[in-house]
């Protein structure tokens, strides 16, 4: 709900908290220790604290690759979250190595109108984009917008907001 609310110091505050109490019952590398630890690197790279996210998306998405596997729609968002922060701090190289595959697995998975295989194609269109392969961000953008506005209606915020996406 923080996040939601743009209260990030608190959303992080929150997800520190929740990280150490399942790491103190549950284990380093069990299922909800590891998605908050996710989600307390989305914060952290909202609020602009690279590193710390790196960490954090690092360390859960090697207990993942581990664990789940690689076509594991857990591992390929975590994927998708480290590639996305790698093309922010423009580590293309690296950013492509994960976000690419993360967007296949999950058009294997879940095909080409699945959310999370939306939400992919979006992050990997905005890496073309920062990176400078225009029309390869605008072919993806585009199909994600599609998708979005038949997955989940041409009024849902989420939608709304790609046209700003759009403008390369």
């Amino acid at each position: 709900a923080y996040l939601g609310q743009g209260r990030l110091k608190e959303a992080e505050q929150l997800c520190r908290k929740a990280v150490e109490i399942k790491r103190r019952d549950s284990g380093e590398e069990a299922p909800d220790t590891l998605n908050f630890m996710r989600w307390r690197g989305v914060v952290c790279y909202a609020l602009g604290r690279y590193e710390d996210a790196e960490k954090l998306f690092v360390k859960a998405l090697e207990a993942r690759h581990r664990i789940l596997g690689d076509d594991n729609p857990r591992t390929l968002i975590l994927m998708r979250h480290l590639g996305s922060l790698y093309s922010k701090m423009g580590r293309f190289d690296e950013a492509e190595r994960l976000l690419v595959p993360a967007l296949e697995g999950h058009r294997r998975l879940l095909g080409d109108d699945g959310q999370e295989t939306l939400d992919s194609m979006l992050e990997a269109a905005k890496f073309y984009r920062d990176r400078g392969d225009y029309e390869e961000a605008e072919t993806l953008l585009l199909d994600a917008l599609h998708g979005y506005e038949t997955e989940l209606g041409s009024d849902h915020p989420h939608t709304a907001q790609l046209p700003e996406t759009l403008e390369i």
